[in-house]
């Protein structure tokens, strides 16, 4: 890439490696929570500051990435029972609201109450700072985007319809969608003798 973009402003007169087809590797799949390693992380998360605890509930229940956890407490709204992501990856004109979670609500109303300005505060390198917790827990196999994962194929599970499930975890194409669903074979297993032929 940085040669081409050297080929690209005229530094360069070729880019040599371009015969060699290098291929970038492909990104691991990140699994899907366990309602045991969900258990495993909340205990563990006790003897952790505070943001985390806070950025793994907000996550959990919405699906958000990492830095969408940290919601501006205006943009709670109390009375009309939802929360907008103001900054969501790809930016202000991405903004988009969910109804709020049930089991968020007491949460949400603590850090109302201490008259904070955002859910969180990170420190210097939130993403590292987990990736440490989970190497610490001994779940190497983990990272936080696990948690929107496992909210994406849990809402499958319950019957959300696509369409719904994309609004509310803000993906844009049902391509994107599609690889966050990790199928085992019994959730389709109800389906085994769905089509019928003459015998």
């Amino acid at each position: 890439m940085i040669i081409g973009e050297a080929v690209r402003l005229g530094h360069a007169d070729a880019n040599p490696l371009m015969s060699m087809k290098l291929k970038r590797d492909k990104a691991a799949k990140k699994p899907e929570l366990t309602d045991d390693e969900i258990s495993e992380i909340r205990e563990a998360l006790k003897d952790e500051p505070e943001w985390m605890q806070t950025s793994f509930d907000i996550s959990l229940h919405t699906g958000c990435r990492l830095r969408e956890t940290r919601i501006p407490v205006n943009c709670i709204d109390f009375d009309e029972n939802k929360i907008t992501f103001p900054t969501p990856k790809g930016g202000e004109d991405r903004a988009f609201s969910v109804p709020m979670p049930t089991a968020l609500r007491p949460l949400l109303e603590r850090i109302r109450k201490s008259k904070q300005k955002f859910t969180v505060e990170f420190p210097f390198q939130p993403s590292r700072r987990w990736q440490q917790f989970f190497i610490k827990i001994k779940k190497t196999h983990l990272t936080f985007h696990c948690l929107r994962v496992t909210y994406v194929n849990r809402l499958r599970r319950v019957g959300v319809p696509r369409e719904a499930a994309m609004r509310l975890v803000n993906h844009a194409s049902e391509l994107i969608h599609q690889i966050y669903q990790r199928e085992k074979v019994e959730d389709v297993a109800q389906w085994r003798d769905a089509v019928q032929f003459p015998a």
